[in-house]
């Protein structure tokens, strides 16, 4: 038996942006449908160490990721995800950080591409680390952006993010800044990719439409959105209404609050499956990261080791 492991350069070769958006939207009706098997992650020393099973029964599949996650390190995400599957197809074990910030960017993907309105321009990121570039790359899927703006504390780190997103994307105006606050009024999208403990901005005098996703914080502790946006929309999708009430720190004191309700935290999937009516006002996205978004990608890239005549 061989064990194909994949690093950085393979994983993104093997799992395009697009391809994993199209895999991650069906992965989530899925789960709507009862396909997975996924036991609570296993959080060490707050969130500091991780590991994430879950087993996808019509393919008999098996995915597991087990990383560390260190602030004063780059990148802050260092691990390993492996799949095993049925029949004569070898185990893949590929490099952790670069899987998680496709698949964590593509969840946003999905969500905006159903959430967001078609004619967004602007959107505005918070976070300029690897998990914000992949949530504009993913933006850059399903929206024709003409502008993006990386929102950082640390300005050199923002200009590389900028920096990299305007070599690949010719055209696309991309700029890096400290404060937000001169860009947030025209906004069309607003992201956090950050392992922020408070709220990053003030949502008073965005665009009535605007569509906001969160995704950067997965414990208690950490906030990103303000709670006044929680408690004016009233409403927040999720990928799993389970895990973000034990790791959602906003969505956790929002129902501490009352503020929003248990029947205001829906799960995409279930709109994905059973589409309403069309969403309006402001729109709001919360993930915490869940495993079957790893078995998602994964799935991408087996099937793309596959399409390469690898068993």
């Amino acid at each position: 038996m061989a064990i194909h492991v994949l690093d950085e350069g393979a994983v993104r070769r093997l799992a395009p942006m697009k391809k994993v958006i199209a895999e991650i939207r069906d992965t989530l009706i899925r789960i709507e449908a009862g396909e997975f098997e996924t036991p609570q992650r296993l959080q060490f020393s707050g969130g500091f160490g991780l590991a994430m099973p879950v087993w996808h029964r019509p393919t008999r599949s098996v995915v597991v990721k087990t990383l560390t996650v260190d602030g004063s390190r780059e990148p802050r995400i260092k691990g390993t995800i492996s799949w095993v599957g049925p029949g004569e197809q070898d185990p893949v074990v590929v490099d952790a950080a670069s899987v998680t910030a496709i698949r964590t960017a593509a969840i946003v993907g999905v969500a905006a591409d159903f959430l967001a309105p078609a004619t967004v321009r602007k959107a505005v990121v918070f976070g300029t680390g690897a998990q914000g570039i992949e949530q504009a790359r993913a933006l850059l899927a399903v929206r024709p952006l003409t502008h993006v703006v990386f929102v950082g504390r640390n300005p050199d780190r923002a200009e590389r993010a900028a920096q990299t997103l305007a070599d690949e994307t010719p055209g696309l105006r991309v700029d890096a800044v400290t404060d937000a606050r001169a860009h947030l009024e025209d906004a069309d999208i607003i992201g956090c990719a950050t392992p922020s403990l408070e709220p990053l901005f003030d949502h008073r005098g965005t665009k009535e439409n605007a569509f906001f996703a969160a995704i950067g914080s997965y414990v208690p502790a950490m906030h990103e959105l303000p709670q006044a946006l929680l408690a004016e929309v009233g409403r927040v999708y999720v990928d799993e209404v389970q895990a973000c009430l034990e790791e959602a720190g906003e969505l956790i004191d929002a129902l501490a609050a009352g503020t929003l309700g248990l029947d205001g935290i829906v799960p995409l999937g279930q709109v994905l499956r059973k589409p309403a009516e069309p969403v309006v006002g402001r729109r709001i996205f919360k993930s915490v990261g869940i495993a079957p978004q790893d078995w998602a990608a994964m799935n991408v890239l087996t099937k793309s080791l596959a399409e390469d005549g690898l068993k």
